[in-house]
């Protein structure tokens, strides 16, 4: 009896899932094939943001591309960049996204935030600025702390690299400093504060909060 093939292959990935069960997150977004209908522009203390963290499939494309560089996951939260940048990359020089220290980078063998801006089609001219902005101290993650907290165990955390003449490249130019989700704003506040004295301004944007 001809059994056809996209059945078949049905029946391998049942067979595939039950030994290795799919991860929650990474089952929700599946048959997710856009964000866009969570997508509300939205400003809170100075930090823009693109969707809503509380919806369960933003949280959880967040959450697959911050902890499993889940592909599906990066060009869904890429295409709200992309949406975001259609008529306003004018405005901007240069992306820079939010940088890990070198522990937390080499433990995760990946930054996500890199990867979500080079998997949206930007315009040639706004040019992703990867080691201008520098964390130079591993502090503990900021899950599970108090606003007061975060702010102590953040601050002075970022710096811009001089060792590149980063302060030269940044002089005049506008930057739109990119995260992917935030909580009380602080990881982008101190960032911020390290950039703002060399550019003409720092707009911050996060894709979730």
């Amino acid at each position: 009896m001809f059994i056809p093939f996209t059945k078949l292959a049905r029946g391998w990935q049942v067979c595939i899932e039950i030994i290795f069960p799919v991860r929650d997150d990474a089952a929700r977004i599946r048959s997710c094939n856009s964000l866009l209908p969570y997508y509300s522009v939205r400003q809170t203390a100075g930090i823009v943001s693109l969707l809503p963290f509380q919806e369960s499939s933003v949280r959880a494309a967040i959450h697959e591309l911050k902890f499993h560089k889940n592909l599906h996951a990066t060009r869904l939260l890429a295409s709200a960049l992309e949406h975001f940048l259609k008529d306003r990359s004018h405005k901007y020089d240069y992306m820079i996204p939010i940088p890990l220290s070198a522990k937390r980078r080499r433990a995760r063998g990946y930054n996500q935030v890199e990867l979500l801006i080079s998997a949206a089609t930007l315009p040639p001219d706004l040019q992703m600025l990867t080691t201008v902005l520098q964390k130079h101290r591993d502090n503990a993650p900021q899950t599970g702390l108090c606003r007061k907290d975060r702010l102590k165990n953040i601050t002075e955390a970022y710096s811009v690299n001089d060792r590149q003449n980063s302060s030269e490249k940044l002089f005049g130019k506008r930057i739109l400093l990119v995260d992917d989700v935030s909580t009380t704003g602080a990881t982008m506040h101190a960032a911020k504060a390290a950039l703002s004295p060399h550019a003409s301004s720092v707009t911050c944007l996060v894709l979730a909060h």
